[in-house]
């Protein structure tokens, strides 16, 4: 199988003559085989291969400061470690935001014996909701700044990258936010933080830190310190087969040269890769071209694991239909109108409301969410799942 570009295995060892010191091994396994898109010098087209045969990528060069990452993650263990008795009081009743508590969602009820083994907290900031619980100030008075900047600059991301997703497949980078308006006036964006339990996964006995399933919106920006993330790739040389292969977080250090004094000093800087992969309404708008891959979570190790997720979805009342680079040529039924044997360009889905997509898929993963709760007082915005 071509490569769509450098993986994280390459990154993290070291390429030959790339000038990259390798990240500590021990902490960050070199078994990926996902290729990393450099935003800083990005190549459509191995953006549009990973897209089309792995649906996920690392992604270098974002330009968020790793000091806001390692805050972000540091807000997420705060807060998970707050009572449990402190943590209910910011549950929402249909759990579209707020505090989820353990046995929550069952994310693959053909696959699953038990709901996920992890809690989870859903901040609903784009755009904001007037009702968002927030733990107390007093308690975790970082929490929310931090969570908003973190927001904001993931959001930032992607744009960018949905941006370089049009142009790779040869649209004008800005079609869909301003020809189709698909993010305007906003794009419904959320942010998670989720606590794994140490509840070793047992997956032939249907025990997952979160069962497989697709992501729904548009695109998912992971960031996590352990490991834990599978994902459903080909199998090399395997005709069309396809495993689970695992996804290590990869962090690179680079050298940042400076001259003081005529002498040339090095310091070494972190860079976080973020784990970027495609939901459904892409593959949707694509005609299964770009790739909304399965992938869960299996604690193998017994160890706590923290993520905190960013979803991009679209605008809620966006309608999403086959892109015209996408749609194929079929035969058009005869009726009023139409003339009999016609012929007409379309693609393999109906055209669907975003919001109607992610209110279907929302009931069929929420334990215990009945459907007139969605109808009548669910704020399900985001397109999210679990990471």
């Amino acid at each position: 199988m071509k490569s769509p570009g450098p993986t994280a295995a390459q990154v993290l060892e070291g390429e030959a003559g790339a000038g990259r010191p390798p990240a500590t091994e021990a902490a960050y396994p070199t078994s990926s085989p996902l290729p990393i898109i450099d935003l800083t010098r990005p190549s459509l087209p191995a953006l549009r291969r990973a897209c089309e045969t792995y649906g996920f990528f690392y992604l270098q060069g974002h330009d968020i400061s790793p000091s806001l990452l390692r805050a972000a993650l540091r807000e997420c263990r705060s807060f998970f470690a707050l009572p449990l008795a402190t943590k209910q009081t910011l549950t929402y009743a249909d759990h579209s935001q707020g505090y989820q508590a353990l046995g929550t969602e069952t994310l693959n009820k053909n696959e699953q014996s038990q709901p996920c083994t992890q809690e989870g907290f859903r901040l609903n900031l784009t755009p904001p909701s007037s009702t968002q619980p927030w733990p107390d100030a007093t308690l975790l008075p970082h929490f929310r700044p931090v969570l908003e900047e973190y927001h904001a600059a993931m959001e930032e991301v992607a744009h960018r990258v949905t941006r370089l997703l049009q142009a790779s497949v040869g649209l004008p980078p800005s079609y869909l936010h301003e020809d189709q308006k698909a993010f305007s006036p906003h794009a419904s964006a959320v942010t998670r933080l989720l606590h794994y339990s140490p509840v070793v996964s047992r997956v032939e006995e249907g025990v997952f830190g979160c069962g497989s399933h697709t992501d729904w919106g548009v695109l998912t920006l992971l960031l996590t310190e352990e490991e834990g993330l599978e994902v459903l790739c080909p199998r090399e040389g395997g005709r069309g087969e396809r495993e689970w292969l695992r996804v290590p977080p990869c962090r690179e250090m680079k050298d940042d040269a400076t001259e003081e004094g005529g002498e040339k000093k090095v310091s070494e800087e972190e860079e976080w890769l973020l784990i970027c992969n495609l939901g459904d309404l892409l593959q949707r708008w694509t005609n299964d071209c770009l790739q909304s891959t399965p992938h869960r979570v299996v604690n193998r190790d017994g160890k706590e694991r923290y993520s905190v997720p960013f979803f991009f979805t679209a605008n809620p009342a966006a309608v999403v239909e086959c892109l015209p680079p996408f749609e194929e040529e079929e035969e058009e039924e005869g009726g009023e109108g139409k003339r009999e044997g016609g012929r007409r360009k379309a693609g393999k889905y109906p055209p669907i409301v975003v919001s109607d997509y992610i209110a279907q898929k929302y009931r069929s993963v929420t334990e215990g969410l009945e459907e007139t709760e969605i109808a009548n007082g669910g704020q399900k915005r985001g397109g999210e799942e679990r990471k």
